[in-house]
């Protein structure tokens, strides 16, 4: 066998080669569309994590407006990593 009868073409060859005249344009539609889609999930969970930490601020604040009436004392607001101390004062 020699070179000459073995034709193996290229993927260059194959991609010029396709019936679809838009090959690139899909390509490229579909590669924004992936992008645009991961973009939004990152959004999404950047929101997400937002709306948590407003909603706990929003419930803490809620709790000592409510704790603060009920009891005449000082509280400590000492917090030290997730402990809050003022919670088991009472």
């Amino acid at each position: 066998m020699t070179n000459d009868s073995v034709s193996i073409p290229s993927s260059l060859d194959a991609i010029s080669q396709t019936q679809d005249k838009g090959y690139t344009v899909h390509g490229e539609i579909m590669l924004f569309v992936i992008v645009s889609i991961f973009a939004i999930f990152l959004l999404c969970l950047l929101f997400y994590v937002y709306l948590r930490r407003f909603r706990r601020r929003r419930k803490e604040e809620f709790e000592d407006d409510v704790m603060g009436g009920l009891h005449m004392r000082e509280k400590s607001t000492t917090a030290v990593g997730s402990v809050n101390f003022a919670a088991l004062d009472r």
